[in-house]
């Protein structure tokens, strides 16, 4: 049995049979996460992690059977099309300990994730937030080097502010284990 039908059934195996492709039992909620994390001798990549930018709580969890690949499940998500314990992801360690290729499902079609992208994933110096650039090439195209003389009279700029760093931010275990964070001020 070769073909697209065979890979599509090992793909629908490792999905609704948990555990066996990822080593671990996918969470069904922030709770089951929360126990792996405790059982677990965890990495400082490996836990559980926010995306605020779409209300988003995920695992990130080691791949026994890859090494150095960390797959990201879903825990926690507001849109209800991303059901909880779907594989969203992976990060895949790279030379750079502070860096990670990502590798995101971007779309949903007929239920199942779909449209792969890849990013660099950077581990900030506290350990608590991974930032994410978009691979790709851009295009700019400059109207006025067409023609070099008609605008000299008239000089426009406009000053934009780069937008602020799209990631995940690390929400459990915290850096001392008692889940507070770097953040914000710490109270005693």
């Amino acid at each position: 049995m070769r073909g697209p039908v065979a890979k599509w059934m090992l793909m629908a195996a490792a999905v609704l049979v948990p555990g066996t492709a990822f080593g671990i039992s996918p969470p069904a909620d922030i709770l089951d996460a929360y126990a792996i994390c405790d059982k677990s001798d965890l990495r400082p990549i490996e836990g559980i992690w926010t995306y605020p930018a779409d209300d988003v709580t995920v695992l990130v969890y080691r791949n026994d059977a890859q090494k150095g690949v960390y797959d990201i499940f879903v825990v926690e998500s507001a849109d209800c099309s991303l059901p909880n314990r779907s594989r969203l992801g992976k990060l895949t360690a790279s030379a750079d300990p502070e860096k990670y290729e990502l590798t995101m499902f971007t779309s949903i079609k007929n239920g199942v994730l779909s449209a792969p992208r890849n990013a660099t994933a950077t581990f900030s110096e506290k350990k608590e937030a991974l930032t994410m650039k978009k691979s790709g090439v851009k295009f700019r195209i400059n109207p006025t080097r067409l023609l070099p003389y008609f605008w000299r009279l008239i000089s426009i700029s406009v000053g934009s502010k780069e937008p602020a760093p799209e990631g995940l931010v690390k929400l459990y275990p915290s850096y001392d284990g008692n889940g507070s964070t770097k953040r914000g001020p710490r109270y005693l």
